[in-house]
Formats: structure tokens, C-alpha cells, sequence
């Protein structure tokens, strides 16, 4: 894949992404989302970004419902929108102590284990993973040659 064709419309990433990792009931209030779409339309993976402070951080969900779909210009991407786009010092992760398979994924992409909160989670602790743009070995340069599909809504 040369040329990857994001798409932000968060009305379509955002609650396929919810429901993907069993977050509840999607409310788009302060939340962004950068993905791909299949041919047909629905989602082959989604960031979805919250509780962004300018200039300080962003929180990112990650949800991908094949591994296939996992490739390095889509992980490029998510850290590239958060730290040129909106130009955040740090990224941020929650992950529940219990979820090994997120927590695995988190770490290979460069997070660390900044906090751990417990009791916050029925079973599990509460994970605070980050990383910043020092740490953040996804970064390409400003020109990538991803386009974004603007949404509608946008």
C-alpha cells in the first residue's frame, strides 16, 4: 500500500471503534477520528483522540479489527496526526491492567508505563501509558504523502 487514504469522519470511526473495544455508548463530544475505510465503507481500523489539552496532550484509542490492517503507515499516521496536526507534546494511552493483548500492543509501539491506578476497573488496574515526540519512532518528517479523505461533517 503506497499511498494511504485516511478518513476523518469521526460519525463513522468513532462508534465502529466504541464498540470494538467495549467502551459503551459513543458520545462524539470532544473526540476526533482518523482511520481507513474498506471499499465498502466500513471501518478496516481507527484512532479515536480525546481529552486533548493544546499544546500538552492528547488521550488515543486504537482499535483494529484485523492485525492484517496494522501497518506501518497506519501507525505513522496516528502519531503524525497527533504530533505535527495538533502539535500535542505527549500522547496517552489508558489500558486495563487485565487486557494483555492492548497492553503488548502499546508497549511495541514505543508507550511507557507512566502510572498504574488501581481499583479503577471492575477487574484490573487502570494503566497510564505515554509517550512524547522525543520518544515516538513512528515519525516520518511533515511531508509523508498520506492524504486525509475529509469527511462531510469535517
Amino acid at each position: 500500500m503506497n499511498n494511504l487514504q485516511l478518513n476523518n469522519d469521526a460519525s463513522v470511526l468513532g462508534p465502529w471503534a466504541w464498540k470494538l473495544m467495549g467502551c459503551g455508548l459513543w458520545f462524539p463530544e470532544g473526540k476526533s477520528a482518523l482511520g481507513e475505510l474498506n471499499d465498502d465503507g466500513t471501518p478496516k481500523w481507527a484512532a479515536v483522540y480525546d481529552h486533548y489539552e493544546e499544546g500538552g496532550s492528547i488521550q488515543i484509542h486504537i482499535a483494529i479489527d484485523n492485525p492484517k490492517y496494522v501497518t506501518r503507515q497506519a501507525i505513522c499516521a496516528c502519531f503524525e496526526y497527533a504530533f505535527y496536526q495538533l502539535g500535542v507534546k505527549k500522547v496517552l494511552g489508558i489500558v486495563n491492567s487485565e487486557n494483555e493483548r492492548a497492553l503488548t500492543f502499546d508497549m511495541r509501539l514505543g508507550f511507557k508505563l507512566e502510572a498504574i491506578i488501581e481499583g479503577v476497573y471492575k477487574m484490573g488496574n487502570m494503566y497510564v501509558l505515554s509517550m512524547t515526540r522525543q520518544q515516538c519512532r513512528w515519525l516520518r518528517g511533515k511531508d509523508h504523502g498520506i492524504s486525509i479523505e475529509r469527511s462531510a461533517a469535517a
